[in-house]
């Protein structure tokens, strides 16, 4: 099942990002010589580590995806707090029974 992340800084789950697409497709030139543009799609371009970055929509900080905490590593420092931690209760603990 996945699992909401949540911002390190504030316990906030809403984030935003940026999305680059590039248009593809061919290149003619005319009798003229002009160059003429023919897009036949989009497709996205490579992005490297330092763009994969999300902002928080709370507290407007930025971190990279991995940076990103559990429900649970949130809900459990002291000095985060959110509205939806009011109704979340941690994980329940699977154990062995015999």
């Amino acid at each position: 099942m996945p699992e909401t992340l949540c911002c390190p800084s504030c316990g906030a789950q809403r984030f935003s990002w940026t999305v680059r697409m590039s248009e593809v497709g061919s290149v003619f030139e005319d009798d003229r010589g002009y160059t003429n543009l023919e897009p036949n799609g989009m497709a996205p371009e490579y992005i490297d580590r330092e763009s994969r970055r999300v902002y928080c929509e709370e507290c407007v900080s930025r971190h990279y995806e991995d940076d990103l905490i559990t429900e649970e590593e949130a809900y459990n420092q002291d000095d985060l707090w959110q509205p939806w931690m009011n109704n979340y209760g941690p994980p329940e603990q699977q154990t062995l029974t015999d």
